[in-house]
């Protein structure tokens, strides 16, 4: 058969790029050659998997076999033309280029891939909105090794939006996505991994995403993915039912005050260089128009401050710099807003331009009833 080269490197690179970090490296692939189009598909034991079709075949027979993905990647890499050509048979794949010839190796290992098929779209939502969204809520998600329901982001559909939640234990992070088109009603713990595979997506364009039968599934154009939702049960994890947790321990005055996140950052940065690494814990006081961070710890101390205007009011609570740095890293709004709680070491952040609400614990024993039986 005969192949054009840089059809077959993107198609390639796009569906190895999704899959390369997942249990072994060099993933296996399906090449699956029917009506002078060839397609990738690619799986894993945890019912993850990509694929893309659209290179067109000039000639050949139709034909479905197994590749190492980093192989042939880097054997593709190496062909000296524009077009090459494939020849399979029972134990090789052959590849040709001029006077360059290679002879693979083909995996025997059984097809556990299954073809899937969007049937009826839960949803669909322009590329970016729904990365966006992921990318500011994915680090706040669990990354415990026991397996659990919190090691995912908890999405829900709200009409024509969709809800998303992920905490880590220690802290609870909102964010949302508008649809395209009315969103039938679901929810799903959906897998960290599902991010990454949305790299294969245009972002500018929109997707199509099905969830049921315990997995989801996303095609843009010619590419398709789908992820195994995660099992368990979410507890009620809602910005009312934080809040009025905080409010029943006597929570004390609220007092809000807007913030640079980059100087907020920025003041992280600097402190986190003496900060103990079992415990990364930093002292932040709210007054006189300011945030001061400061860390005592075995190497050292530090202390900084970023300016902070809004409400008149004093507080300190000692934070986490590891959950202060995963809520507010991933944003990308200019200000952010930051509630303090006089009597209760509790923050609460938010940033209107990125519909992003967070919920922090600080570190005090006090601190533990504040999440509720997580």
């Amino acid at each position: 058969m005969k192949l054009d080269k840089k059809a077959m490197e993107i198609i390639l690179a796009r569906a190895y790029a999704v899959t390369k970090s997942a249990e072994h490296y060099g993933r296996l692939l399906t090449l699956c050659i029917s009506k002078g189009k060839m397609s990738v598909r690619s799986w894993s034991a945890a019912s993850q998997g990509v694929a893309i079709s659209g290179v067109a075949v000039e000639s050949g027979e139709d034909a479905e076999f197994v590749v190492d993905a980093g192989r042939l990647y880097s054997v593709l890499k190496k062909m000296p033309k524009a077009e090459f050509e494939m020849k399979v048979d029972a134990t090789a794949i052959k590849v040709a280029s001029g006077r360059l010839r290679y002879s693979i190796h083909r995996p025997t290992e059984a097809d556990d891939g299954e073809s899937q098929v969007i049937t009826e779209p839960t949803f669909r939502v322009m590329g970016d909105d729904m990365i966006r969204a992921l990318k500011r809520i994915s680090p706040s998600a669990d990354t415990a090794d026991t397996y659990g329901p919190y090691e995912g982001v908890f999405a829900k559909s709200d009409g024509g939006r969709v809800l998303l939640t992920a905490t880590d234990r220690k802290s609870i992070a909102y964010a949302e996505f508008k649809t395209a088109t009315p969103c039938r009603s679901f929810e799903a713990i959906l897998p960290k991994e599902f991010l990454d595979f949305l790299s294969v997506f245009d972002p500018e364009s929109f997707v199509d995403v099905q969830v049921d039968d315990g997995k989801i599934m996303a095609k843009q154009d010619h590419a398709l993915i789908w992820c195994g939702l995660l099992a368990g049960q979410y507890k009620n994890l809602s910005e009312a039912t934080i809040r009025e947790g905080v409010n029943q321990r006597g929570g004390g005055t609220s007092v809000k005050v807007e913030v640079r996140r980059e100087d907020f950052v920025e003041m992280l940065s600097h402190v986190e260089v003496v900060a103990d690494r079992d415990s990364m814990r930093t002292t932040l006081t709210l007054g006189n128009g300011e945030i001061e961070a400061a860390c005592v710890g075995a190497s050292g101390t530090c202390s900084d401050s970023c300016a902070a205007t809004g409400d008149a009011g004093a507080a300190k609570v000692d934070m986490s710099i590891d959950s202060m740095r995963k809520v507010v890293m991933p944003l990308a709004a200019e200000t952010i807003t930051m509630e303090f709680f006089t009597a209760t070491p509790v923050i609460f952040v938010e940033s209107v331009t990125d519909n992003f609400k967070a919920f922090c614990a600080g570190m005090q024993d006090r601190a533990k009833e504040i999440v509720p039986d997580i």
